[in-house]
């Protein structure tokens, strides 16, 4: 099964700042946070398309993103702040009291449902 290797980094979008006002259980907070950008050649590698499920592993755990593609490195991956990337990152908080949310090695697989 094809498999990408890449970093995460989270952080915030616009949509999810919108969707964040409009509830956590907004359509557009969802829809946003529960998206994996991606560069064009590492969906390549993965065979995924725009739209596709994806899912993303982290030492801290695993979650089911929808890909879409975004103008990033090929070794880099952004999932937008929210639940699903809470899974992704560590809870542990080093001297400046917050968890590390930039930086964590992942692996991108598509969901084939099995």
């Amino acid at each position: 099964m094809a498999r990408v290797e890449a970093v995460l980094i989270t952080g915030r979008t616009v949509k999810q700042g919108v969707g964040l006002a409009e509830g956590k259980h907004s359509d557009l907070y969802r829809q946003e946070t529960g998206s994996v950008e991606m560069s064009a050649a590492a969906m390549a590698e993965l065979g995924a398309a725009q739209g596709d499920s994806v899912i993303v592993s982290t030492e801290y755990g695993t979650a089911v993103f929808t890909c879409r593609n975004a103008d990033l490195p090929d070794s880099i991956v952004f999932i937008p702040y929210g639940p699903s990337a809470n899974r992704l990152t560590g809870h542990a908080a080093g001297r400046s009291g917050m968890p590390a949310f930039k930086g964590i090695g992942c692996t991108v697989r598509r969901d084939d449902g099995g």
